[in-house]
């Protein structure tokens, strides 16, 4: 755990230059500025940060569409990697699609990206298909990943 209490709190316009920070120094082909705006204002998009102190640290964002919840980015700061903010982060977005009803999860993660595929496989997640072309700057293949929300709350998957 950092060495402040981390805590998850919904992500605000005042974290956007943090958060634009993280998603630098985490992906090839960054998020612009109007993507994570336009997240914030959707009333459809969860966008959640988790702080260590005053210090963003890591953020997620997903949507519910019926009763599917859609992972749609997810990062921690490179200094706050494997203390458990990506958990924190995961497990809440699992409460929060469970109290909305939805029955699985779905996110689309790089092919080569072996450390996040490792991640979300200990959480029950599994590769439903490849998605060919999806990532630019590189050019590469997307694994789709899916988890049933039900079953991971009868197998106690993590």
């Amino acid at each position: 755990m950092p060495e402040k209490r981390a805590l998850i709190d919904d992500m605000t316009l005042n974290d956007l230059t943090a958060v634009l920070e993280i998603e630098r120094l985490c992906f090839s082909n960054p998020w612009p500025y109007s993507i994570f705006l336009a997240d914030l204002e959707s009333e459809n998009v969860t966008t959640l940060v988790v702080r260590s102190g005053k210090k963003v640290i890591g953020f997620a964002i997903c949507m519910i569409i019926s009763d599917e919840l859609q992972l749609m980015n997810i990062a921690v700061h490179p200094d706050f990697r494997r203390k458990k903010v990506g958990h924190m982060l995961l497990e809440r977005l699992f409460y929060i699609g469970e109290r909305q009803g939805c029955k699985v999860m779905y996110l689309e993660v790089r092919k080569s990206n072996s450390g996040a595929i490792s991640f979300y496989n200990r959480y029950g997640f599994s590769a439903l298909y490849e998605r060919k072309g999806y990532y630019r700057n590189p050019p590469e293949d997307a694994l789709v990943m899916v988890l049933n929300l039900n079953e991971r709350l009868k197998s106690g998957v993590v």
